[in-house]
Formats: C-alpha cells, structure tokens, sequence
C-alpha cells in the first residue's frame, strides 16, 4: 500500500468510513506501511505484515568482482517518477568521477520524468556514463542483475506525506542475485536490509551520502564476496516465497478459525 491519505493532509475518502469493520484481517508488507493503514482508521488488531516473496530460483546467485581496469557498474530498476530520486544517484556518478572513481550507471524503467533526467545527465556532463535501457523484458533485467557491482534504490522521503516505498522488492531480487546494495532510508526499506551487514543505508536526496558509500564500496573489493554472500542469505531468510506462503496459509488457517468460532 503506497499510495495513503494522513488526516492532517487530505480528508479521508468517504468509501473508507466504516471498511475496515468489515474486513477480518488487512495485509501489509512492512511495519510502516501497518502505521499508513492505521492512519487510515484500521484497528492494529486487524493487520498482519506478509512480504512480497521471491521464488528465490528464479534469481541465481553470481558472485562477482571488478576487474582492475573495469568501471563500478551501477543499477537502478525503477519508475522514472521525482520520489524514486534518479537525478541524485545521477550527480553521485559526477561525484565520484571528480574522486576519481570511473563508474557506469544504467537505469531501467520508464516514467514521466525521463526527458528531465536524460537532460539533467547531459547538463552535468556525465551523459556518456548514465544509460536509460527504458522498460526491458524479465531475462535482460536478470543478466542486468548478474552484471552490476552495486543496486541502488535512491528513493525519498515524500514531502507531502502521499507516497514512500513500502518494501522495495527490487532490492531483494538484487540482493538475491549477488548484487550489493545501497539504498536510502525511506518508508519501510530500513526494515526490508540488514544495514551494515549485508546492504547500506543513506540518507535520501544527498548526492555526497551516496557517493559516499559507493565509493567505501569501491576502494573495499576485500569485502564483496561476504557482502553478497550475506545479501542473498538475508532475503533467503526473510523473502523465500515458500516461507511467505506458509505464513499466508496460517493467515488463512486464522480466518477460517475466526469465523467458525462459538464467539462469532
């Protein structure tokens, strides 16, 4: 759930007025997007947080390294909308050129903002480096995967309160996929990595954090083969489909109960 209305902001739709009396149970994907719901009148009795899984096969495992004359590969798979916050992984590359980190970044999806970002790479001179693949089928999105160094998720807080990323799948199917990643503190991301471990956090709309990290990440090849390692580990624990699925059949299995109940 992305999309939520805070009372403070817009008056709350009149079809949301007595919904959630009759519903059993409400399914979210993070703690925070249970606090969007709740804003919207739900009781926290009736929310149960189930990720969105993967079917941890389809993603294969490919350790990787870079090659001393290799630029960093980066890679973005997003939405070309303002809150995914492309222009700022944008000037990151501009920042780590001037560090003298040669890196390429290729983004894939399509939105409104494209023209803008296209004309924003030219104007910091960094167009040879930024490549826009546009929206591309699911085995060219896995060989991207398997290619890039470093995912980055560089979404950000949303100032008017209408939309943060909930959960960030993308960053799962990365990290499933050998990819390290970096990504900002937003919504419900901070719950979905294991921050320090496994992927690295930032702060959102700053260029600097960014390339910050990417640049630790570049001078530190030692320590790729663990954080990849420890990535896909990460989501084979939290995001496996087969354990989602068993918890969404013990959803099921408690409504059913409920319903049968002498209380009921």
């Amino acid at each position: 759930m992305q999309n939520w209305v805070d009372d403070r902001l817009i008056p709350r739709p009149p079809r949301i007025d007595g919904l959630f009396e009759r519903v059993g149970i409400c399914l979210v994907n993070t703690q925070f997007a249970m606090r969007q719901l709740e804003s919207l009148g739900c009781s926290s009795e009736k929310i149960r947080i189930l990720p969105q899984g993967l079917v941890l096969s389809e993603f294969p495992f490919v350790p990787r390294t870079r090659g001393e004359d290799e630029p960093l590969r980066l890679l973005t798979v997003g939405r070309l909308h303002p809150d995914k916050g492309h222009r700022y992984m944008i000037e990151a590359v501009r920042l780590l050129a001037a560090r003298g980190i040669r890196a390429e970044y290729r983004i894939i999806g399509e939105g409104p903002e494209r023209d803008r970002l296209e004309d924003f790479a030219r104007d910091l001179s960094v167009d040879d480096r930024v490549t826009f693949l546009g929206a591309i089928g699911d085995g060219p999105l896995l060989d991207e995967y398997a290619n890039a160094h470093v995912f980055i998720l560089p979404s950000v807080i949303d100032r008017t309160g209408h939309h943060e990323e909930t959960q960030g799948v993308v960053i799962q199917e990365a990290q499933c996929s050998g990819t390290i990643v970096v990504a900002t503190r937003t919504g419900g991301i901070p719950e979905c990595v294991d921050d320090g471990v496994s992927a690295f956090l930032v702060e959102d709309r700053s260029a600097e954090a960014l390339a910050d990290r990417l640049a630790h990440i570049a001078t530190h090849p030692e320590d790729w083969g663990r954080w990849q390692r420890l990535g896909r580990e990460w989501v084979a624990q939290h995001f496996d489909m087969s354990r989602i699925g068993q918890r969404l059949w013990d959803i099921y299995v408690e409504l059913i109960d409920a319903k049968h109940s002498p209380e009921m």
